[in-house]
């Protein structure tokens, strides 16, 4: 019995000594791993471990001022409040939330749609939950500030909008389309657009956008592991570095805005379009489409039904008439049939044509505006008087491709090229033309109208 315990004993203590080498060479192997990660690549593992607290903020950039031929500011921009939602310090986002929908009356589900915009932003990003706070708005967020951790009111310059802007010409500013993120950064990799940002529509706003937006700056701010900003840098004595935003490019515009102003006083209450040009330049001074709509509404977002409710308005509000809307020239088309009527020799300054207030072609009569009639008329007592009948008499002559010659050459029946709101190029028809669209001929009836400026004849106010 002696001699067997003996060699357990024996066995039991060399079983200990492998296994005590074993666990020294462990120790001294993780000894020696963290002697090379904190001291032989210590200065390389502290700096990976500060680039991975430090993240950048964007900081958006003013848009570019507009102003008016003579230096006066049409649009610039102004500070405006916004209720901000930070989620690395909200604790509990139901009952925050309850909390501003009874303070400012705006259902919890429109903060959980802003939310659901902005999944998958790192937690120090804020969320605009709402645009352009009144400073009432404001002093019932400050009042109740203790309720609402995570919560702010930060100040973001925004465009200034007043009551005589044109907002078919400068157009408007709308939050970016999530879905339309990634196409708008497809050229923008210097500059790209983050989630929330405005972006223009229509107009000048839209035309120029890559001018007017200018460069965003950002702030790199420490975080810790949980995504949450910390101050452990600046307290060691460390400034982390950050660049400012560069204001958007100003613009100058044609505009002058007291005539656009007057302009718009005299249309007031009209549906239609108003437009001024510089003669001798083709200049825009002045372009007014009614009926129009407030830009601010879009700027701070447009609810759905007020969207429905412009969209399905008969009159059209978000239609630029000046350069979009199609409408017969009417009178002023009849200078256009003058001079092709002197071109081709079919009238002179002696030729009359006498008007008994109608025009009658075959067994149609056309009639003048003034049933009355102007009398024995040449070609300038008819563009004095606007005489119908003289320029029925005419046009029948010419025929309706040789008119159309005509107002194509002075630039009729195209775009100007402007790019502004989908511009459309109006209508100047042909023989080929009324073929073409209705798989019928043009009959002789069709050009007594179309030399009035009636009938198919389709122009842009602009």
């Amino acid at each position: 019995m002696t001699r067997i315990h003996k060699q357990e004993s024996l066995l039991v203590e060399s079983r200990f000594m492998w296994a005590s080498i074993v666990l020294l060479m462990a120790i001294s192997g993780l000894l020696l791993r963290l002697w090379y990660i904190q001291i032989y690549r210590g200065d390389y593992y502290r700096e990976v471990s500060e680039r991975n607290r430090v993240r950048k903020i964007e900081i958006p950039a003013p848009r570019g001022i507009i102003f008016d031929r003579n230096g006066e500011v049409v649009l610039g921009n102004r500070p405006f409040y916004d209720l901000v939602y930070v989620p690395q310090y909200v604790t509990d986002k139901d009952t925050t939330f309850k909390i501003i929908s009874r303070l400012l009356h705006v259902p919890v589900t429109r903060f959980e749609a802003r939310l659901e915009m902005a999944q998958g932003q790192p937690k120090f990003l804020p969320i605009s939950l709402k645009r352009d706070l009144s400073q009432h708005e404001v002093s019932i967020i400050e009042a109740n500030k203790i309720f609402l951790a995570g919560i702010e009111v930060r100040v973001a310059p925004r465009r200034d909008y007043g009551p005589d802007i044109p907002p078919h010409l400068l157009g408007y500013l709308k939050e970016i389309d999530p879905q339309a993120l990634d196409d708008l950064n497809k050229n923008n990799e210097q500059n790209p657009y983050l989630l929330g940002d405005l972006v223009g529509k229509q107009g000048i706003e839209n035309r120029w956008e890559k001018y007017l937006r200018g460069q965003r700056g950002y702030q790199l701010i420490q975080v810790d592991a949980f995504g949450r900003q910390s101050q452990g840098l600046e307290e060691s004595g460390w400034s982390l570095p950050s660049v400012s935003a560069k204001p958007g490019s100003d613009l100058e515009l044609t505009i002058d805005y007291e005539l656009q102003k007057a302009t718009k006083a005299a249309f007031a209450g009209k549906n239609g379009s108003a437009v001024v040009l510089n003669p001798q330049t083709g200049e825009v001074l002045a372009a007014v489409s009614e009926p129009g709509f407030d830009p601010k509404m879009m700027q701070q977002g447009v609810s759905p039904d007020d969207w429905r409710e412009l969209i399905e308005n008969p009159f059209k509000p978000l239609l630029d008439k000046t350069s979009g809307g199609e409408f017969p020239p009417g009178s002023v088309y009849k200078a256009v049939v003058a001079m092709a009527a002197l071109e081709e020799n079919v009238v002179d300054e002696n030729r009359t044509v006498y008007c008994p207030g109608y025009y009658t072609l075959g067994d149609r009569r056309f009639y003048c505006h003034d049933r009355k009639g102007h009398g024995t008329v040449n070609v300038m007592r008819a563009l004095m008087k606007s005489c119908d009948v003289f320029f029925y008499q005419v046009g029948i002559e010419l025929g309706v491709d040789r008119i159309a010659r005509y107002a194509k050459a002075f630039g009729l029946g195209a775009k100007l090229g402007i790019a502004l709101n989908m511009e459309k190029p109006g209508l100047i028809p042909t023989s080929a033309w009324k073929m073409l669209t209705y798989r019928l001929p043009w009959a002789g009836g069709d050009t007594p109208n179309i030399s009035i400026g009636q009938g198919y004849d389709l122009m842009t106010p602009i």
